[in-house]
């Protein structure tokens, strides 16, 4: 069974800014069929914003590894999906972290140290993991 890995914002932005990257390696594996991706309209949207802010070409990369990737993009989460992470999760992050929850995602790739990195989903009874790119590597590496 290949993993499911959710791509937040951030790793989207780093698997269209940086050509060897652990973000990039991701995107690489979900192409081959290694793992299987999944992210949100929410992401999508915020990746594309910080893109066209930071690194404008950048734009063109991710729309054109998002249409020819085998990657499972879901629509935005509901309000009370969103709402019922908030004690959990500042609330820009709750539509990623609902997200990648829905779709039963075994991770959650992310750099945001800050907000999503530690933050504990026991309560949740499941066994999302949320850990940058390189880490995620680290773990499933075949």
């Amino acid at each position: 069974m290949t993993s499911r890995i959710f791509l937040d914002a951030s790793a989207l932005f780093a698997a269209a800014y940086s050509p060897t990257g652990a973000a990039r390696e991701l995107v690489r594996l979900g192409r081959e069929g290694s793992v299987t991706l999944v992210t949100n309209q929410i992401a999508i949207e915020e990746a594309e914003r910080n893109l066209t802010r930071k690194a404008p070409e950048g734009v063109a990369i991710i729309r054109t590894s998002l249409a020819a990737l085998p990657i499972e993009v879901l629509a935005t989460p509901s309000p009370r999906e969103i709402q019922t992470l908030l004690p959990l999760v500042v609330a820009k992050d709750a539509p990623i972290l609902a997200g990648a929850l829905a779709c039963g995602a075994d991770y959650l790739a992310t750099f945001d140290r800050q907000h999503l990195i530690g933050i504990d989903v026991t309560s949740l009874s499941t066994n999302l993991v949320i850990a940058t790119p390189g880490d995620i590597l680290n773990r499933i590496r075949f």
